[in-house]
């Protein structure tokens, strides 16, 4: 059994901001706090919860989960995008998904299994800078 992050001021800012599970804000807040300690770059949250109105713009540009499936439209929101403020190349993309599964977190949201997930030539999920906590059906 995994014993859930206390909060901290960095999890609260999360919280407030993104409207993010405190829980889930926790454990992102640890993982910001390890990539940091091992690149000297920030991880930016630019996406927590979404609206419905926002989510259904997502798709309809070509991007984004249906609403059902995605934890951004849960509230509170159990997913973020992140960037890092600089070019990602592929080392860094690596990297933030070595820290998301050392924190339980699912790197891509999706399973790996499924057809369009995984990059073929990379070997990397498609929506590399999308983390969550498992899968919406997981939530209730």
């Amino acid at each position: 059994m995994q014993i859930a992050p206390s909060p901290t001021p960095a999890s609260c800012a999360l919280v407030a901001q993104w409207k993010l599970d405190p829980t889930f804000a926790a454990i992102v807040a640890r993982l910001r706090e390890r990539f940091l300690e091992e690149t000297g770059l920030e991880l930016e949250i630019i996406s927590g919860f979404r609206s419905s109105d926002q989510q259904a713009q997502l798709i309809l540009a070509g991007s984004g989960a249906p609403q059902d499936l995605s934890n951004h439209t849960l509230c509170p929101a159990h997913a973020v995008d992140v960037w890092f403020g600089t070019i990602p190349t592929a080392a860094l993309k690596w990297t933030l998904g070595r820290l998301a599964l050392e924190f339980g977190l699912r790197w891509g949201g999706c399973d790996p299994s499924r057809e369009g997930c995984i990059n073929q030539d990379s070997g990397m999920p498609q929506d590399w800078n999308h983390l969550d906590d498992g899968p919406r059906s997981e939530k209730g």
